[in-house]
């Protein structure tokens, strides 16, 4: 959920800083700009990070992110505003730049070895060869790695005990 939560955080933040310069449709401030002082105010409140958290969801959540982003007419704010805002935000939370990628050293993982494995599961899988895909599925669970089949394909994590 974390990781989910992160990554709307992030295709915002991309949509933000593609439309920078773009004037926003409304004259008011932006949703994150106005969310800011209430995220503060959680932060001040005996470091309440789950409610500054559930500030910044609010007004993500304000953004179609699904859609680009809608300009408006000259001399409204810009959506630079509120890419300072999130980036206000993250600085808190630093999470904005974390790597979720894999990478060769993670965590003491053999990238290689798992990909193809993987592969090799989604090549069983294709050919309906059920009891080799499972085998295979074991096998990466015994070296601590879970496998999730989605709509855009086959990712893999570690598992955290």
């Amino acid at each position: 959920d974390s990781r989910r939560q992160i990554e709307r955080w992030k295709k915002l933040q991309s949509m933000l800083q593609a439309a920078r310069d773009q004037p926003m449709p409304q004259a008011e401030p932006g949703p994150l700009s106005a969310a800011l002082d209430a995220f503060r105010r959680s932060l001040a409140n005996d470091v309440n990070i789950a409610g500054a958290i559930g500030v910044l969801n609010e007004a993500v959540g304000r953004y179609g992110l699904d859609a680009p982003l809608l300009a408006g007419p000259a001399g409204n704010p810009a959506y630079a505003g509120e890419l300072e805002a999130l980036e206000a935000m993250d600085g808190v939370l630093g999470v904005l730049t974390l790597e979720h990628e894999a990478r060769e050293d993670a965590g003491g993982a053999d990238v290689p070895l798992i990909e193809r494995k993987s592969a090799d599961r989604n090549a069983a899988r294709a050919s309906k060869d059920w009891a080799a895909a499972d085998r295979i599925r074991d096998e990466l669970v015994e070296m601590g790695i879970a496998i999730k089949d989605g709509a855009e394909g086959t990712t893999w994590s570690r598992i955290i005990k």
